[in-house]
């Protein structure tokens, strides 16, 4: 097994597999960009957002950007740290404003609402790990977000999706796990003294209150005042939309104050919900009727709860905003979603290991002393690159 590491800077390749010391590759699956530092000696220039190239046996196994890099000096030696990223860097400087919706069925689906944003924003960047998903999101407003918080937006609205990007700047989009690794065992493959359970209770939520948009609802509503000469302004039950207004059954002229064009009759404040006379009419007579039909102004609010999470554990409750969600159907979809990423409390697994090991892998895990034969999600591995072993790290979620 050799390893080469190199640098790439626009203009030349540069081999500094004879200067490096140590590399720390962090792999992550989730919201997060991966990390990696590599520890260097004798390096001549500052490489600032240079490309990093590492390779195993003449693959490409990591690659990406530097970020930062310190020099120091010991006795007659420099030495230098480099601290880089993955590609998905590149991600949080990309932005798009886009509205997709369900209209079209096909671009309401996931995996295709992916590749648009890639194409359009993220151009150098390819989609052949995306795998098809036949959820349907209903609305996505992009407001100039980054391509990276976009795409962890659509994360949000699936039950056990995952995405990260590669070495080759491909992303991957997978349910469950994306493929089958090795069995590790304590006895074997499990290095001794590193194996480690633990509980994540911080997200614990077993009542999520999902808070989606407001919007107009399609019934009217219709208030009644008499007017006494004195009176010019008329509090009513709801934010309107769509406002019409009769004095004694005759429309007369309405609109919002912003719009006040000097020929209205009364003038709307959504936010205070009021409706009010301007100041170039007179009060409306004593006995006559005034009407103000319109369309109430409602907020998608539901709540959804595990039963069996509160009896074992309590009431947690969260909730969660999300102006795109329009109607108790997508409500429902979201709500789910979210129940089964924090209903349960969720066992944790990490290790150290020789054997080879990549994020997104599902792998059965033997070990007898602590009970445990099952199927583990690594979302995690730290591996640690030294002229003598290579180690990795690895971080497990129970596959329920």
């Amino acid at each position: 097994m050799s390893w080469k590491f190199e640098i790439f800077n626009q203009q030349e390749t540069i081999d500094i597999t004879s200067k490096t010391l140590s590399v720390t590759v962090n792999s992550k699956l989730g919201k997060q960009t991966s990390e990696f530092s590599i520890e260097c000696v004798d390096l001549t220039n500052v490489y600032h957002l240079s490309e990093i190239r590492i390779y195993k046996d003449n693959d490409l196994k990591y690659s990406g950007i530097i970020v930062n890099q310190s020099d120091s000096q010991k006795g007659i030696k420099k030495y230098s740290s480099l601290q880089c990223v993955d590609w998905s860097h590149i991600l949080h400087y990309r932005i798009i404003a886009k509205q997709y919706s369900e209209e079209d069925i096909s671009i309401g689906k996931p995996n295709l609402i992916i590749k648009h944003i890639v194409s359009q924003s993220a151009s150098e960047f390819t989609t052949n790990h995306v795998k098809e998903c036949n959820n349907i999101i209903q609305l996505l407003r992009l407001r100039y977000e980054t391509v990276f918080d976009s795409l962890n937006k659509i994360i949000d609205y699936l039950t056990d999706w995952y995405l990260y990007v590669d070495q080759d700047r491909d992303i991957h989009f997978f349910q469950h796990y994306e493929e089958v690794g090795t069995v590790f065992d304590e006895s074997t493959n499990i290095i001794v003294d590193t194996a480690k359970i633990d509980y994540e209770t911080e997200e614990l939520a077993n009542r999520v209150w999902i808070l989606g948009a407001k919007q107009a609802s399609s019934n009217y509503e219709e208030e009644y005042f008499v007017g006494d000469g004195k009176s010019k302004i008329y509090k009513i039950a709801y934010e309107p939309n769509d406002t019409e207004a009769f004095v004694n059954d005759n429309p007369v002229n309405i609109s919002i104050k912003s719009k006040d064009d000097g020929q209205q009759d009364f003038l709307i404040d959504k936010k205070e919900k009021v409706i009010y006379r301007p100041d170039y009419k007179s009060p409306i007579d004593n006995g006559v009727t005034i009407k103000f039909k319109y369309k109430p102004t409602i907020e998608i609010v539901d709540f959804f709860e595990a039963p069996n999470s509160i009896n074992n554990y309590g009431l947690y409750e969260r909730v969660i905003k999300n102006k795109d969600i329009t109607d108790k159907l997508e409500a429902r979809k979201y709500g789910r979603a979210a129940l089964k990423r924090t209903s349960e409390i969720k066992r944790l697994l990490c290790f150290s290991t020789r054997e080879e090991i990549k994020i997104g892998q599902k792998v059965n895990v033997r070990m007898p002393l602590w009970d445990i034969d099952s199927e583990w999600l690594v979302t995690s591995v730290q591996t640690s690159i030294t002229p003598s072993d290579v180690i990795h790290f690895a971080e497990l979620k129970e596959v329920s």
